[in-house]
């Protein structure tokens, strides 16, 4: 092609644009499966985290996660994030598979359960936790230490809730991610709790805390967090709350883990069962 021709061709594909932006000339964005927020005639589907053309049919549940491979949430499809996380000194850890991702808190696909897990591989001690569809714990040995019950600003505090003290428990477990425990600590009575940021009693509570949930009760007291194997089949150690007691810092919950049937508890970076 000569030169005056080539020029004639871009002069020409240019007022094109100009004139009829939506031709050949100018490239089109294909809206429907693509990302919330939607625009006009298109619906955003919460489940499924992408736009719908308007009267087409959502489902009123998430789908299946994928559980494809994954190392970050970049990998994986809209509306998924990846169970993943990172441990100093052995890298990436975790079932490492894309989950459906459930904060708007729809039902997920049976027999999945929304839980609250480390994602994206950033590192387990920043505690970056997502609600996700995912079996009750996918990691061999970890299927009694999930995490379901807490809201994600309450991890390892104490809090106020129908004048009583709450508290949830947390360990992070290299193997097992995040295991989390919610449970009522100390009724207040009448005169209610104070939820300044450590859900102290008012006045008068019943029980206390720092009695009832001793971190001495767990089989490491100087690192309660830290699990240990009871013997080949159990392991042991303690899910912890900061709490601003009088005779405390902290208190402790015992848990014990059981290794499943084929499997032992081995010691290492953090005791673990393995086949």
């Amino acid at each position: 092609m000569s030169p005056r021709a080539s020029c004639e061709k871009v002069l020409m594909c240019a007022a094109c644009a100009l004139v009829l932006p939506t031709t050949s000339c100018w490239p089109t964005v294909k809206i429907e499966g693509a990302p919330c927020p939607c625009p006009t005639a298109y619906a955003c589907c919460e489940t499924l985290s992408i736009c719908i053309r308007a009267g087409d049919i959502c489902p009123e549940s998430y789908p299946p996660s994928s559980n494809a491979p994954c190392a970050r949430d970049q990998d994986c499809a809209i509306g998924e994030i990846c169970y993943a996380w990172s441990v100093e000194g052995t890298g990436l850890s975790g079932p490492q598979s894309c989950q459906r991702d459930c904060t708007a808190s729809f039902a997920c696909a049976s027999p999945e359960i929304c839980s609250l897990v480390p994602h994206d591989g950033v590192a387990l001690q920043n505690v970056d936790v997502i609600r996700a569809c995912t079996d009750s714990n996918p990691v061999v040995g970890c299927e009694q230490a999930g995490c379901q019950g807490c809201d994600p600003s309450r991890l390892g505090t104490t809090y106020c809730e129908d004048k009583a003290t709450h508290a949830c428990f947390l360990s992070l477990h290299p193997i097992c991610g995040v295991i989390c425990a919610s449970q009522m600590i100390q009724d207040c009575g009448p005169a209610g709790c104070m939820d300044s940021g450590t859900g102290a009693c008012n006045s008068n509570p019943n029980g206390n805390p720092c009695n009832d949930f001793p971190c001495s009760a767990c089989p490491n007291p100087t690192s309660p967090e830290q699990f240990s194997c009871v013997d080949t089949t159990q392991i042991k150690g303690c899910v912890v709350a900061q709490f601003a007691g009088e005779t405390c810092d902290r208190i402790c919950q015992v848990l014990t883990l059981g290794c499943p049937e084929g499997s032992v508890c081995v010691e290492g970076t953090g005791a673990h069962c393995e086949p």
